[in-house]
């Protein structure tokens, strides 16, 4: 019953992301980004881990995909790379 639950907030969450993101409201996305992502790790923390290297290894690239999410979804400055060229 807790699968489906966490699977239904996903669904809701994503849909809320992709309207935060289209509207580039960036403080309610921020917050449903974070939410989303905990999700995966709540995810993973409440499967059977048979394997407990490979879990660990897989619960520390979650927390690590949690930050990555929260950093992308701050707001931010453009980068002016206008004057800058490889070629």
């Amino acid at each position: 019953m807790i699968n489906v639950s966490i699977i239904i907030l996903g669904i809701i969450l994503l849909l809320g992301v992709l309207y935060y993101e289209k509207k580039k409201d960036r403080i309610p996305l921020l917050i449903m980004k974070s939410i989303l992502s905990l999700l995966f790790v709540l995810t993973a923390f409440l499967q059977p881990h048979p394997v407990p290297t490979y879990y660990h290894y897989l619960f520390i690239g979650l927390i690590f995909c949690l930050m990555g999410d929260v950093c992308l979804a701050l707001p931010q400055k453009k980068a002016l790379w206008e004057g800058w060229s490889l070629f």
